[in-house]
C-alpha cells in the first residue's frame, strides 16, 4: 500500500497534486481552482510529497494562509502526514514578555520558537510547515532574508486574494514566490470579481507574464478611454472566441474541475428568491442613476433601508424552517438587529462578525456545530437547533457549517463569489459522504427596491465569468436565478409586439448618452 492509498486521495486529488508538483518550463507555479469541498488543501500537501520523494526541494515548505485557517492546514497536516513538523507564526510563539526582559531578547525569545521549524531543523521531522496568516507574511519575509533561507515549495491558499498586484499583501508574497522553486496558488474563486482578476495570480506563476498587464488584456478586453486618453479601463470580453482564447490561453497553469467529474451526482443545491412587497413606496433605482448614486453616496443608504425591511421576514423564515440555519447579512448592524428579532421569536442564535478576533470567531462557529446548549431566553428553555447570523466578509473562507441544510441571505454583496465563497459552506461536496442531503439557499429582495441593482450587477459579472476555470456550476445556477431580476432593471435592446420601434429608439440613445459621460470605446485596428 502506498502513501497514496494510505492517505485515501480520490483519482482526481492524485491529478490534482501531479498537476501542482510538475509547473512547466519556465514558469513558478500553477493554480489549483476547484471548488469548495475538493480537498484542495489534501492536494497541495501531496503535491509537496511527490516534490520531496524527487528529490525536487528541500524539506521547508511554508504555508500562507487566512487567520481562520491556519488551525486547519495544522489539523489536516497531524492526519495525512504525522512525521511532519508544524509551526504557527504569531500563534506558537511567546505573547508576553518576561519581568525585565528587553525588546531584543524578547524578540529573540519569539523568533527562536518556530525558528527551527522555518530553518528544517527539527530531529526526526521528514518535512517542515511553516504556516502564517496574509498579514503575516512581512515577518516571514524577514526571517527569511536573515537568516539567508530559500524554500523548496510555497503554497498560497485562498490565492484570490492576490489579485490586486498593488495591495500590501501581494507586495509580500511575490518576494517569497522569488526565493521559492514551486510555488501552489489554491483558490476557488480566481475570478473574485471580473475575469481581469486573473492577470495578477498568472503573474505570480510566471513573472513577466505576457508583458504587462496592459498587454494583456488588450488581447481579450474592450478598452474604455478615461482622464483625457492617460487612462484605460478594462471592460468586457470583445467576443465569444476572445473568452475562449482565456480559457485555452489559461489550461496549462490552472487547473479546475466539476464536482461531477469528482463526484459523480451530489445532492440539489436550490436557490430560492424571495421578492418581498415593500412596506413603504419602493423607489425603483436605473442604470442610468447608478453612477450619481454612488457618488452621492446615496446607493448605500438605499441598501441599507431594503436591508433593514428584510431582517424581520428572515427572522420569521429562520422560525418556519424550524432547523439549523446560517444567515448572511452585508453589514454588522444589520447582523446584531437580526439578532434582536431572533430574541423577540424566542429562537436561539449565535453571532460571528469581522469584529471579533479569528480566534472567537471560531470558536463561536465550533459550539454552534457541536449544538452547545445557547443561552436560556425568558420562559423557554434552550433551543437545540440555534441560528448562525454571519456577515458575508467574517466566515466566507474555510469555514464547514454543514450542520444546516438552509441559509438565507439578506443583502446581495458587489461581488457574485463572495456569495458563492458563502454558499459553500454548506455545499453538499462539503458535507460526510454519509449524510449528504438537498440544500435551500434563500435570497430575499425588495420587489422594486435597490439591491435589484446590485443583482443586476451581479448578473452581469457571473455571465462574464461563466467558463473560465474555477467558475463552475454554481456560477451558471446563481446567474440563472438573478436573471429575472436584472432584466426588471436592465434596458432590454428587444421590440415586443406592444413596443413600438420610436420607443426602443429613444432608449437606445439614452443609453449612448450614458456611455459618452462614461467614456469612449475604443477599439485597435487588428480587432475590428
Amino acid at each position: 500500500m502506498t502513501w497514496m492509498d494510505e492517505w485515501k486521495l480520490r483519482s482526481y486529488q492524485r491529478a490534482g497534486a501531479e498537476f501542482l508538483s510538475e509547473p512547466p518550463d519556465f514558469h513558478r507555479g500553477r493554480i489549483l481552482a476547484d471548488g469548495r469541498g475538493f480537498g484542495k488543501t489534501c492536494q497541495a500537501l501531496a503535491a509537496v510529497k511527490l516534490r520531496a520523494e524527487r528529490n525536487n526541494d528541500g524539506n521547508v515548505t511554508p504555508i500562507i494562509t487566512t487567520a481562520i485557517s491556519r488551525g486547519d492546514w495544522r489539523r489536516e497536516i497531524a492526519r495525512v502526514w504525522p512525521e511532519a513538523k508544524t509551526a504557527v507564526l504569531c500563534n506558537d510563539e511567546p505573547k508576553y514578555r518576561r519581568r525585565g526582559e528587553s525588546e531584543e531578547d524578547f524578540s529573540k525569545r519569539q523568533l527562536d520558537t518556530w525558528l527551527p521549524v522555518m530553518k528544517g531543523e527539527v530531529p526526526n521531522a521528514e518535512h517542515h510547515f511553516p504556516i502564517v496568516s496574509f498579514e503575516s507574511v512581512p515577518k516571514l519575509l524577514q526571517a527569511s532574508i536573515a537568516h539567508g533561507i530559500v524554500f523548496g515549495s510555497l503554497i498560497c491558499d485562498e490565492a484570490h486574494r492576490l489579485k490586486t498586484y498593488s495591495t500590501r499583501t501581494s507586495q509580500a508574497v511575490r518576494p517569497l514566490v522569488a526565493k521559492s522553486n514551486v510555488t501552489m496558488l489554491l483558490t476557488g474563486t480566481p475570478v473574485h470579481n471580473r475575469p481581469k482578476d486573473l492577470y495578477n495570480l498568472l503573474d505570480t506563476c510566471k513573472m513577466g507574464y505576457a508583458g504587462s498587464f496592459r498587454r494583456w488584456a488588450d488581447r481579450y478586453f474592450f478598452m474604455h478611454v478615461t482622464n483625457g486618453g492617460f487612462g484605460r479601463i478594462v471592460g468586457d470580453f470583445m467576443g465569444p472566441q476572445y473568452k475562449q482564447a482565456l480559457i485555452d490561453d489559461t489550461a496549462s497553469l490552472m487547473l479546475s474541475r466539476s464536482v461531477k467529474e469528482a463526484y459523480g451526482e451530489l445532492p440539489a443545491v436550490q436557490r430560492i428568491l424571495k421578492r418581498l412587497s415593500p412596506k413603504s413606496e419602493a423607489f425603483r433605482v436605473s442604470p442610468a442613476k447608478v453612477a450619481k448614486m454612488k457618488e452621492g453616496g446615496t446607493i448605500d443608504e438605499a441598501l441599507r433601508k431594503c436591508a433593514e425591511q428584510k431582517l424581520k421576514y428572515a427572522a420569521e423564515l429562520a422560525e418556519e424552517l424550524g432547523e439549523p440555519v446560517v444567515i448572511y447579512t452585508y453589514k454588522r448592524e444589520h447582523a446584531r438587529q437580526l439578532m434582536v428579532h431572533l430574541a423577540n421569536l424566542r429562537i436561539g442564535a449565535l453571532l460571528a462578525t469581522g469584529d471579533v478576533v479569528a480566534k472567537k470567531r471560531d470558536e463561536v462557529i465550533e459550539r454552534w456545530k457541536r449544538d452547545d446548549e445557547v443561552p436560556a431566553l425568558e420562559g423557554k428553555a434552550p433551543s437545540s437547533c440555534p441560528v448562525l447570523v454571519c456577515t458575508m466578509d467574517a466566515v466566507n473562507e474555510s469555514a464547514t457549517l454543514v450542520r444546516a441544510a438552509c441559509m438565507i441571505f439578506c443583502d446581495f454583496d458587489w461581488r457574485p463569489m463572495k456569495q458563492l465563497q458563502c454558499e459553500g459552506r454548506i455545499d453538499p461536496a462539503r458535507q460526510p459522504e454519509n449524510m449528504r442531503r438537498p440544500v435551500s439557499i434563500y435570497y430575499l429582495c425588495i420587489e422594486g427596491g435597490a439591491d435589484e441593482v446590485v443583482a443586476e450587477r451581479q448578473y452581469e459579472k457571473l455571465v462574464q465569468a461563466q467558463g473560465i476555470a474555477g467558475t463552475g456550476e454554481s456560477t451558471a445556477a446563481l446567474s440563472s436565478m438573478l436573471k429575472p431580476l436584472a432584466q426588471n432593471v436592465t434596458f432590454l435592446e428587444t421590440v415586443s409586439e406592444e413596443q413600438s420601434l420610436a420607443d426602443l429608439v429613444a432608449r437606445l440613445e439614452a443609453r449612448a448618452s450614458r456611455i459618452e459621460e462614461v467614456g469612449l470605446w475604443t477599439v485597435s485596428d487588428d480587432k475590428l
